[in-house]
């Protein structure tokens, strides 16, 4: 789950962070300046700061921010005194507010305006499940591969031939034992039928592909130190938790690229549907291709430029 935050930088809003953060959630906040936020939680890899003034974003980039959050939470405030009422920035509480609940509407909108008959629903999936059952699944016998993989090459399992994560894993990988292996595949079995419950009422589910708009390279990758095992998927699987959905259920999905953010990178869009269904997917594809052309939208640094 990811959840924006104004007004990070007051006392109300350090705390709130703070929480979220401990609570093991994803956050993001836009500050207008750094200098009285705390240095230890600028450090956590959960947090995403943009410094900029929130009444000088436009709409375009208030909604690259809100795209992908579950939540939205303002702790944009005036101090009690002459200054704070009466001078600037006495209209950010107003104006913040109404611009962050515009960028809401507008992704609303924009959904709409593609031709869908839009309603607000989901499967009973929780996301945050999946950071705990997908990985048992994944890593059943990883310790046993890694095992033969220095045999094989006679080296040692340290620190010198697998990144810090992977050896993390390579450890958790050991404790894996057949009662959790079984309550992981009986909360997969839930999960596809509750999606198998969603898709006899609804054709198609429409969501982002990614949670985020796409970020700098690097920032997931297994060399990262100071993560444990459940930190690393925290940090790599919550920006493509709908994807996840589709490699539990084995149901049938396409991510396509309508949108764009204001540096004009691409916003992915996904569609999923019911087994079998790919044709209908392809169609509304196609559909919204012809709608909304993608092919001639590039960034200003693309391969195809060089």
């Amino acid at each position: 789950m990811i959840t924006l935050v104004v007004g990070a930088s007051g006392a109300t809003g350090r705390l709130l962070v703070q929480q979220l953060l401990n609570e093991g959630l994803q956050v993001r906040i836009i500050l207008r300046s750094l200098k009285d936020f705390p240095e230890a939680l600028m450090q956590n890899s959960r947090l995403t700061i943009t410094q900029a003034s929130l009444l000088d974003m436009s709409r375009e980039q208030l909604l690259d921010h809100v795209q992908g959050c579950h939540g939205v939470v303002s702790c944009l405030g005036h101090n009690i005194t002459v200054k704070g009422i009466f001078f600037p920035p006495r209209r950010l509480v107003t104006d913040g507010g109404r611009r962050l609940c515009d960028a809401i509407e507008k992704t609303a909108t924009l959904l709409e305006s593609m031709g869908h008959e839009v309603e607000r629903a989901k499967p009973n999936y929780h996301p945050e499940d999946a950071l705990i059952h997908c990985p048992n699944l994944w890593f059943l016998g990883f310790d046993k591969y890694i095992d033969a993989l220095a045999s094989a090459t006679n080296r040692p399992i340290n620190l010198d031939t697998l990144e810090p994560c992977t050896l993390d894993l390579y450890q958790k990988a050991k404790d894996i034992d057949p009662f959790t292996i079984f309550d992981s595949f009986d909360w997969v079995n839930r999960v596809r039928r509750e999606f198998g419950k969603h898709f006899a009422q609804y054709d198609i589910w429409l969501t982002p592909t990614t949670v985020m708009p796409s970020e700098p390279l690097g920032r997931y990758n297994q060399s990262l130190t100071g993560l444990s095992t459940e930190e690393y998927f925290y940090l790599s699987e919550t920006p493509v938790q709908y994807c996840a959905a589709y490699n539990i259920t084995g149901l049938p999905a396409i991510s396509l690229p309508l949108h764009q953010t204001s540096d004009g990178l691409p916003i992915g869009v996904q569609l999923g549907a019911r087994h079998g269904e790919e044709e209908l997917l392809i169609n509304v594809s196609s559909a919204l291709e012809q709608a909304l052309p993608w092919a001639n939208n590039t960034p200003e640094f693309h391969a195809s430029k060089y």
